[in-house]
């Protein structure tokens, strides 16, 4: 980022103590000299770090960064700072978390899903709502997040993915989520990544694959949703 002198970086090849299975990592690293200034593992079984996103300080500097992704959720999963997150089922959930950039302690982690596997390919942060983020991914027959809950319509519920694109607030409380299905059996649409333009209001672009014709459930004054799919 412009003016920043560290950059962060996710993955899941990194050797750390732990004897927990694929464990994702998020780190931070000066790369003026590559040295490690804080990294943190998050533990669980089967736990995939797939985006890292940041908030932007008015001097063009990083600040907060947040990471997603999914594990397997029969165990909870564990963050530093004493904190986790709890399973919703035995499938695979997604989960986003919230670090402080000095120090690279957690603040806070969220968890969400449903009966079936879930998946959570995208991260960005508002440039509107501060320490506010977009995720977007795909979810099979039902999705809750908080108190708001997702329902497919259409197609077998435990094999056929849909879209969602969804904002939390800089406590990890869900403003808002909405997804996209399709109009027949079968149907499919995965949402591969999402992306703010640098300035005014949050236009929020969306870009992933669908299969037939789609439907986007939106209607959320103060941000701007586009679709870009294959």
């Amino acid at each position: 980022a412009t003016g920043s002198n560290r950059f962060f970086h996710t993955g899941t090849s990194i050797v750390l103590s732990n004897t927990s299975s694929d464990y994702a990592f998020l780190g931070c690293i000066n790369p003026n000299n590559t040295s490690l200034k804080w990294i943190d593992d998050i533990t669980g079984y089967h736990v995939k770090a797939n985006a890292v996103t940041f908030t932007i300080s008015n001097s063009s500097y990083l600040t907060t960064p947040y990471v997603t992704g999914n594990a397997h959720s029969s165990v909870n999963l564990s963050y530093n700072n004493g904190i986790t997150s709890s399973a919703t089922s035995f499938n695979q959930d997604i989960y986003v978390a919230r670090y402080d950039f000095n120090t690279g302690l957690c603040q806070w982690a969220r968890t969400a899903g449903g009966p079936y596997d879930d998946v959570a390919n995208g991260i960005v942060a508002s440039k509107t709502s501060l320490n506010s983020v977009y995720i977007t991914g795909s979810y099979k027959n039902q999705f809750n997040f908080g108190t708001t809950q997702l329902n497919s319509t259409g197609g077998t519920p435990m094999f056929d993915d849909h879209l969602f694109l969804a904002r939390t607030d800089e406590n990890g409380t869900l403003d808002w989520a909405d997804d996209i299905t399709g109009e027949c059996d079968g149907e499919y649409s995965v949402g591969s990544n999402v992306a703010i333009e640098p300035a005014g209001s949050d236009k929020v672009w969306v870009t992933g694959n669908v299969l037939t014709n789609m439907h986007f459930n939106y209607n959320h004054p103060g941000s701007e949703v586009n679709l870009l799919s294959s």
